[in-house]
């Protein structure tokens, strides 16, 4: 499959019912050339996305202040945090505005891995934590931070500035290895998924004794149905942007994958049924 190819059939597979029937009908290969296009272009657009938007971020602008303002003195001794006011508890999570996602969570018992998985800045006893959305994160121990200054506490104004190490820190890795590795990452969880929906499928059509299809053509059609799926949820996350990544957005794309997996199976079943 060519690039010419792949977005004449991506286009198609949000609507067309005769172009998931000459998928499931005339192509002779499993859909693997049009998945690898398909990873390469879901990762190029999250990347260059998350890159702009990092871009544009102005640690210093009023509503961050404020924000970060929130967060309680944490005092370090030995480069262990504990908080000044011990009548807090923990964890403490202050929240986006307007949001119920997490921004900054504060649980200083950690003192090993981190065992939270959303999008969100995490203070534990030894290191900050920037969790990014793909479920990956970058740590910095307080040491690593602060061994050449003279920094005892943090509130807001250390807190703008380990920021800004970060935003860098993940920028320059966004830059190197943003495309390939979510591309890889991608293309395996996809072709993961796509083969146990087909298998699935196939099996229970073998229950109901129907020969229409065999396991390659479920296949193709399960993997061009990702295309759609994982368009119009991208499309939401980026309209509605307060929605929890990790749950909502993960909804939204199996629901519509399997609205067009089913699609795409009903479009051929017709076809044949007429014929």
């Amino acid at each position: 499959m060519n690039l010419k190819n792949f977005y004449r059939i991506y286009i198609l597979s949000f609507y067309s019912t005769e172009a998931y029937i000459v998928i499931a009908e005339k192509w002779r290969h499993w859909g693997l050339g049009f998945l690898l296009y398909l990873s390469l272009f879901v990762s190029a657009v999250s990347t260059i996305g998350f890159f702009i938007l990092l871009s544009l971020v102005d640690f210093n602008s009023k509503p961050v202040v404020e924000l970060l303002d929130q967060i309680p003195i944490i005092q370090l001794e030995d480069y262990k945090a504990n908080l000044v006011d011990k009548t807090i508890k923990q964890p403490l999570r202050i929240k986006y505005p307007n949001s119920n996602r997490d921004l900054v969570i504060i649980d200083l018992d950690i003192k090993g891995e981190v065992q939270y998985n959303e999008p969100s800045i995490i203070f534990t006893n030894e290191k900050i934590v920037f969790n990014i959305e793909t479920g990956a994160n970058l740590a910095f121990s307080y040491k690593e931070l602060l061994e050449n200054t003279d920094i005892k506490e943090i509130n807001a104004e250390t807190i703008i500035s380990f920021l800004k190490i970060g935003k860098k820190s993940i920028l320059s890795i966004l830059l190197l290895l943003g495309i390939p590795l979510g591309s890889l990452m991608y293309f395996v969880i996809t072709l993961l998924k796509s083969m146990f929906y087909a298998l699935l499928a196939n099996l229970i059509m073998k229950v109901f004794g129907s020969r229409l299809f065999n396991l390659k053509k479920l296949a193709r059609l399960s993997i061009v149905a990702n295309a759609p799926a994982i368009s119009i949820s991208m499309l939401i996350a980026i309209l509605l942007p307060t929605l929890n990544f990790n749950s909502t957005i993960q909804s939204i794309v199996g629901s519509i994958y399997i609205f067009y997996f089913v699609f795409g199976i009903m479009a051929y079943s017709r076809k044949k049924d007429n014929i």
